[in-house]
C-alpha cells in the first residue's frame, strides 16, 4: 500500500500501534478518525460476522456520513493484495481478529 507521498513502512507521527482491540498497521488519520474507524469495523463484525462485502460497505457509508464522500473500505480475512493511490492524511489500515481493513480517501488531484 503505497500514496505518492508516503509508504506505509514510513514513520508516522499518527501511527498507533493498537486501538481497544484493534492493530493498527499504519494510518495518517487524526486520532479521531482512527478511533471511529474502528469503532465502526467492530460495529460491522459484530453486525455482519463473515460478510466481509457488508462490513466493507458499513464502515464506508458511517465515514461519508461523518465526513463526506467518496470514502473507500477493502476488508480481508485472508491473503489480500492491492495497489491504489490515496490521501496520505485519510487513510487507515487496522486488524481486529483475523480481518485486516484498510480505509482511504482517494489522492486529492
Amino acid at each position: 500500500i503505497m500514496s505518492d507521498s508516503q509508504s506505509v513502512d514510513d514513520p508516522n507521527p499518527n501511527y498507533c500501534t493498537e486501538i481497544e482491540n484493534a492493530q493498527i498497521m499504519a494510518s495518517g488519520m487524526d486520532a479521531e478518525k482512527q478511533q471511529y474507524a474502528v469503532q465502526c469495523a467492530n460495529e460491522a463484525i459484530a453486525q455482519h460476522p463473515d460478510q466481509n462485502m457488508a462490513i466493507a460497505q458499513y464502515i464506508m457509508s458511517h465515514f461519508e456520513e461523518r465526513y463526506g464522500s467518496p470514502w473507500h473500505c477493502i476488508v480481508s480475512d485472508g491473503n489480500l493484495g492491492f495497489f491504489v493511490r490515496y490521501d496520505a492524511s485519510n487513510h487507515i489500515y487496522f486488524s481486529i481478529g483475523p480481518t485486516t481493513i484498510f480505509l482511504f480517501k482517494n489522492q486529492r488531484q
